[in-house]
């Protein structure tokens, strides 16, 4: 939609959670003397709109940053002053790459957090297991009160990665079952190496 009101080395950014579309969008959409560069600070929370503003946000934030091939590097320069002047911190990536690590580090952990939510919310039992849930349910399953329509377009616009690290989760579940089974020191082994390599 504004494509067509942007002015000859106009510089274009944006915040969103997911890189490939955008990036195709940009070059397909804006005209040829406009400057894109994608770019998504990782500091999202739950909650959204200008009631949950917080001056510190970006406060040591890692953004990624994805310039498109037409960007000229004065108008990638602008981007990371405004980056820097928020107090992040830029990370060049190119928005595929991104597309399939942001999927591991953050769209797979809200999934998690809804279905935690879902499965116990939908157990007989829910109200008694609500008045024992402490922190560490809060803590998991934050994620799921957030943005719904931002959630799902993350879902939509980054399917095949998403879909590729929830294969991956589902056969690290299977190990922990597989551990859980033999009884031994599996789990102790499984929880020590974890510890150690967070």
């Amino acid at each position: 939609d504004m494509g067509p009101y942007l002015a000859e080395g106009a510089i274009v950014t944006d915040t969103c959670s997911t890189k490939s579309d955008l990036m195709r969008w940009a070059a397909e959409y804006l005209p040829e003397g406009v400057h894109f560069i994608g770019g998504h600070p990782m500091a999202g929370r739950e909650k959204s709109g200008p009631s949950a503003a917080r001056a510190d946000l970006f406060q040591g934030a890692t953004w990624a940053i994805a310039p498109s091939p037409r960007a000229s590097e004065q108008s990638v320069q602008v981007v990371l002053g405004l980056v820097e002047a928020m107090g992040a911190i830029p990370f060049y990536i190119d928005g595929a790459e991104h597309d399939q690590w942001a999927a591991a580090v953050s769209h797979l952990p809200l999934l998690a957090s809804v279905a935690l939510f879902r499965m116990v919310r939908d157990s007989q039992g829910w109200e008694d297991a609500a008045l024992i849930a402490g922190p560490g349910f809060k803590d998991m399953t934050r994620l799921a009160s957030g943005d719904t329509t931002m959630a799902r377009d993350i879902m939509v616009t980054n399917r095949d990665a998403i879909v590729h690290w929830l294969g991956r989760f589902e056969a690290e579940l299977d190990k922990i079952r597989t551990a859980l089974d033999a009884g031994d020191d599996s789990m102790f082994d499984l929880f020590a190496s974890t510890q150690l390599d967070r």
